[in-house]
């Protein structure tokens, strides 16, 4: 899991682990850095989990199946933060 992404000759990212592993990689890393970064409460960090979820779904499945939605994550992003 060195490697989980790899870039494509046409530029795009070519994700090698499967996509269950990294969307579930989003949302615990976006669970645990909350009570450090923003003061979250325990009872907060399943609802960071589930929106960090979300943002890894929608970068990491939406958008490269539709131009429309390749900037949705980082729109989503600043919104967020």
């Amino acid at each position: 899991m060195v490697r989980a992404l790899l870039l494509s000759p046409g530029g795009r990212f070519i994700l090698t682990t499967p996509c269950r592993v990294v969307v579930s990689m989003y949302g615990l890393a976006s669970a645990t850095v909350g009570p450090f970064a923003f003061g979250a409460r325990p009872i907060d960090m399943p609802i960071a989990f589930f929106l960090g979820s979300i943002l890894g779904t929608l970068q990491l499945v939406v958008a490269p199946k539709s131009n429309l939605y390749v900037s949705v994550p980082y729109s989503l992003r600043s919104t967020i933060v």
